[in-house]
Parts: C-alpha cells; structure tokens; sequence
C-alpha cells in the first residue's frame, strides 16, 4: 500500500490486514508525490499496524530533503514501532551519487538478520572504494546537509515557476525532488500518452506515473506526469523554455 495525498489511512491499512498482509511499505518523504507524513498520520499507520500485526519497511532514502515546515518523523522512533519496522536509507540519493548503489537497512536484529538473508542473493557487494567515500561522507557536519536543502528548495522553485508560466497547475512537493504537474491544460489522455506527446512536441522527458499504481488503482491518478528538478540549472531552465512550446 501507499498512503499518499488523500488516502484514507485507517480504511486502507484495515483492508490490507483483512487481506492477511504481513507487511507495508511506507515511502515519506514520497516518490512521486513529495508527501512527508504528519506525525498523526503515521500514529495511526502505527496503531493499525500492531492491531494487525504489520511489519513495516520504511523507505525513507529523501529523509535529509524536506522542504518548508515538513518535519521527517521515522516511523520506528513510534511507540511500539521499532520491533517492526525495517527502515531503508539511500547514500546515493542523500550524497547526490545514485549510481554507486549504496544503502543501508536499519531495525531490530532478528528484522535486519532476515534482510541479510534476502540480500545476499539480490547483491554480492559494493566495491571498497565507494564504500569508504560513503563511509567519509557520513561524517560531515550537519552544514552539507543545510546547504544540500537549500540547493535542492531553489532548484525546486525553478521548476514550479517554469512548469507555472507553461499553464502547468503543479502539487508542491513537501520533500524528495519531484514535481506532479496537471497537463490537462495542454492534452487529453493517459499520462504515458501526455509524455509522449510532451517529448514529440517539446523534447522533454517525464515520467508518467502510472507505473508506480496498480492496474486497479491507476484510473485514480488523473491527468498528472512526474517531473525531476535534480538536474544542473542549465537544463532546468532550458526544459523551462521548451515547455513555452505548448502554449503555441
């Protein structure tokens, strides 16, 4: 299950445990939406998840790239939580390095002993000499991470404010780096046949969302196509300029 912007919580995470589910997998902040969970939401995800006894493994790889007033809140710092939940981060994405593929699974010993289990036949291992730059990395003060913020809240503005002036209504992200834009001004269609047009007529590449729902739960997404603002600023600004082609 994900829990994203109007998702009704206690009804989803009750269906999942009639349904005999034995874990969830709960990603804030979000990708594709940039939600971060409120501390209420994640209280009731706790609570229904002990009712049900529901393991949760918290993707949490953006919990460094919060914007404005979101606060991360991990879900196994709950009451009740820390026995069962397994929380995934992401050196990659926190040291702006995603190719070198490095992680790490935090939780309780017997949770985090299963993991080792599963893992050693997805990875054999990461080369030393990343290993050791991470290892180095995550010794920096905490100013890398303020200024890591601050890069990434200007990179987002640029892209809302290009995505805007193209007649793009646009949900602004709470965290992660990510843009959901509602094309409907521009197109009629399915998401992945928006990208496409958008790539034929502006040379612009999105990602059509469809792909993180189910076949059942795709109709809900709507008119929206995900847009990266990870990207240097020259080409945020050049993407700016060849969404104008639209409104032509």
């Amino acid at each position: 299950i994900v829990v994203g912007q109007d998702a009704p919580l206690d009804g989803a995470v009750q269906q999942v445990g009639e349904r005999r589910t034995r874990a969830l997998i709960l990603n804030s902040p979000h990708n594709p939406t940039g939600r971060v969970m409120t501390q209420a939401e994640l209280a009731t995800i706790a609570a229904l998840c002990q009712e049900h006894d529901v393991l949760v493994i918290a993707d949490e790889v953006y919990d460094q790239l919060i914007f404005d007033n979101a606060q991360h809140i991990p879900i196994a710092t709950l009451p009740g939580m820390a026995e069962r939940t397994v929380t995934i981060g992401s050196a990659g994405k926190l040291f702006s390095a995603t190719g070198w593929k490095i992680g790490w699974a935090m939780g309780a010993p017997h949770l985090v002993d299963a993991v080792g289990r599963a893992h050693q036949f997805i990875t054999f291992a990461v080369h030393h000499p990343t290993q050791l730059a991470i290892a180095f990395a995550l010794g920096l003060p905490d100013v890398y991470f303020t200024e890591y913020r601050q890069l990434y809240a200007r990179k987002r503005q640029v892209m809302l404010d290009a995505l805007r002036a193209a007649n793009f209504a646009c949900r602004v992200p709470e965290g992660a780096y990510y843009i959901l834009a509602d094309y409907s001004a521009h197109f009629q269609g399915t998401p992945t046949a928006f990208a496409r047009h958008l790539i034929a007529q502006a040379g612009v590449a999105t990602i059509p969302p469809e792909s993180f729902f189910s076949a059942a739960h795709a109709p809900h997404l709507g008119p929206y196509v995900r847009f990266a603002f990870c990207k240097e600023d020259a080409l945020l600004q050049q993407a700016g300029e060849r969404l104008q082609r639209l409104k032509a």
